[in-house]
């Protein structure tokens, strides 16, 4: 009886990891995500690890909401041992990093379901993508991406600054997102412009 409920927990548990909507990244097939120009969070884990597998449903649901708008998934560091190592990734057994305007980042807020969504909804989704404009931005954002364009990086500075003050939690959730999307587009301006120095 212990045998046959061990082999059934192993099958089990290989069923959840071939039908998760998180998709299982290389080394390869993740940089080539980060050269879309897509933004992204990626868990780092170990097939051994209790919390990789404890978090996997949150991370899948995760996921399944962003993935239209960000890429989400996770590198086996068991499989990709010196692509983890690389990015201070073998420490543990749970790390997770993201990836905003091709910059990678070491993601230290809460990892719970809510608070992950609130961050990739906030931080990593581009409502309005610059490189897609006519297809992913209003008239309006629009309007703002031609006006801000043509500024100095300075003045989109303080701008952005000026955003940020703003934006709170008692602000109405249409409120906020027009600021986050601003936000956003001066990010991508202002990267665009340091890039082509």
């Amino acid at each position: 009886m212990t045998m046959r409920f061990y082999l059934s927990a192993a099958l089990f548990l290989l069923f959840l990891r071939l039908s998760t909507p998180t998709e299982e990244l290389t080394s390869a097939s993740l940089k080539q995500l980060v050269k879309s120009g897509k933004n992204g969070m990626v868990k780092f884990c170990q097939d051994w690890c209790t919390k990789c597998t404890r978090t996997q449903e949150d991370w899948d649901k995760l996921a399944t909401l962003a993935k239209d708008k960000i890429f989400i998934g996770y590198v086996n560091c068991g499989k990709e041992k010196e692509f983890c190592k690389e990015r201070g990734a073998d420490k543990g057994c749970y790390t997770i990093q993201y990836w905003k305007n091709g910059v990678e980042h070491k993601y230290n807020g809460s990892q719970g379901y809510h608070a992950m969504t609130k961050f990739v909804n906030t931080m990593l989704s581009q409502k309005c993508q610059i490189a897609l404009m006519d297809s992913t931005c209003s008239v309006k954002a629009q309007g703002y991406v031609q006006k801000w364009s043509s500024k100095i990086i300075t003045d989109m500075k303080k701008e952005h600054a000026r955003l940020k003050r703003l934006d709170s939690p008692d602000l109405a959730p249409e409120l906020s997102d027009w600021i986050q999307e601003r936000t956003s587009i001066l990010d991508q301006i202002i990267y665009n412009l340091k890039s082509e120095v």
